[in-house]
């Protein structure tokens, strides 16, 4: 029971019944004080003797509209049913009666009724009238309640006082909750521009205020996952700098020992000396590609267009590019197409040609050309599926996956570029990587 009060929709029921038992004594006090009011008002002599006035002209015309005659009584009867307030007794001239709503018909009046007239318990003032029938003159004694005349327009004013307070009463009482439900908006947005100091005030033990509960313990897990994500950010920027650093030592390592021999006259003779330079001055470039990439890369990625291409051919390139490198390089590649077919994909050849560099640079550098490199393409659920495993050189498997180095962060944003993505790994003494690019829907 307790459980079932502390229902948001319970207590919105118990307010509407609230709001409509205020209601109802409003709409009891406005009727039963608009009913003594009309009372009063309507036997005031001058106002009762307007309205009986007002209500004879109504007979009267009734009666020429219809050519009634003295013989007639349905239609004074159907006159009198809608004005059923209204009593009146009509004679004619030879005092017979013609209509009577005061008396029954078996019936007599009398010299003292000509006065006043008896209708329940009450004394109503009576006037005499004369109606004018298509066959004669009748006399015609008016009275009645005519505050009765005025009950649709008291009815009216109750039903409008009703609604208004039903409406008011019930706006007050839902008002808290209206005020609740616009804090956690207000929170919400605040959340939203990442504003966490804000908390929603607990009221009440409601499904509003669950709620409420329920969003500051979603504002810390999101400030949390915040935190938690800047720190990851943080530990990746310190890996990358990590990778950059180990990059560009090597070469630098080697430009050093090079000009150490030449200060110290090592070379022998001029030719040994140029070549000496030569290297020397192609690992400093080299350094230069990998400072250039660190600044620039992100930046290209973002601006670079992508455009549509035919996909076997642009395979047949990447193939053929992969293989003049390492081929360059003493490797050896195996390439197997399992396309099955013509596909369009779209992409960009500066970023492939770049994600290309890095791939066979990562192969050279870690990789063993005692064995073959081995290339699979393949189209798989609506992707181009590239697979290149290579032997590692001399590294146990947890220190390959851990130095790929700044070449795979450079094929992780390209690969997010291009719209696809990228994973590796090593198994069985063989680095692995996988590339997955989108392909148009459609064969050509």
């Amino acid at each position: 029971m307790t459980k079932l009060f502390h229902r948001l929709s319970t207590r919105i029921v118990l307010e509407i019944l609230l709001a409509v038992a205020v209601s109802a004594a409003i709409y009891a006090g406005a009727n039963a004080a608009l009913t003594r009011f009309f009372q009063q008002y309507a036997t005031e002599p001058a106002v009762f003797r307007r309205l009986s006035d007002r209500h004879f002209q109504d007979l009267q015309r009734f009666a020429d509209e219809n050519h009634l005659v003295s013989t007639d009584g349905k239609p004074f009867t159907q006159w009198n049913d809608r004005y059923h307030y209204v009593s009146l007794m009509i004679i004619r001239q030879n005092e017979a009666l013609c209509y009577n709503s005061f008396v029954s018909y078996n019936m007599t009046y009398t010299e003292e009724d000509q006065e006043h007239f008896y209708w329940g318990s009450k004394v109503l003032p009576t006037y005499e009238y004369r109606l004018r029938l298509a066959d004669e003159t009748c006399k015609v004694y008016f009275s009645g309640y005519f505050d009765q005349a005025y009950t649709s327009l008291r009815k009216g004013i109750c039903a409008g006082l009703f609604l208004i307070s039903f409406v008011a009463g019930f706006y007050l009482l839902f008002q808290k909750h209206i005020r609740y439900i616009e804090e956690m908006e207000q929170n919400v947005s605040s959340l939203c521009s990442k504003n966490f100091s804000r908390q929603i005030p607990i009221r009440g033990s409601t499904e509003l205020s669950t709620l409420a509960a329920n969003i500051n313990h979603l504002g810390d897990t999101i400030q949390l996952l915040l935190l938690l994500t800047e720190d990851a950010k943080l530990k990746q920027k310190e890996q990358f700098v990590k990778s950059i650093a180990h990059d560009i030592r090597t070469p630098l390592t080697v430009v050093i020992g090079y000009l150490e021999l030449l200060s110290k006259g090592y070379a022998g003779s001029p030719e040994s000396a140029a070549l000496f330079i030569d290297r020397a001055l192609e690992k400093t470039n080299h350094i230069r590609r990998l400072t250039d990439d660190l600044f620039a890369f992100e930046e290209n990625c973002r601006t670079l267009p992508l455009d549509t291409y035919n996909g076997q051919e642009l395979l047949a390139q990447v193939s053929s590019s992969i293989n003049n490198f390492l081929t360059s390089n003493r490797f050896r590649l195996d390439y197997a197409d399992r396309t099955g077919g013509p596909f369009r994909m779209r992409a960009n050849i500066t970023l492939l040609m770049r994600l290309i560099d890095n791939i066979c640079a990562n192969i050279v550098k870690h990789g063993s050309p005692s064995q073959p490199v081995e290339l699979t393409a393949s189209v798989e659920e609506g992707f181009l599926v590239l697979r290149e495993s290579n032997a590692v050189l001399r590294k146990t498997v947890k220190t390959a996956a851990g130095d790929s180095g700044y070449g795979l962060v450079i094929c992780e944003d390209v690969m997010s570029a291009l719209g696809g993505s990228v994973s590796h790994g090593t198994e069985d003494g063989r680095f692995c990587i996988v590339l997955r690019f989108p392909i148009l829907p459609g064969r050509e």
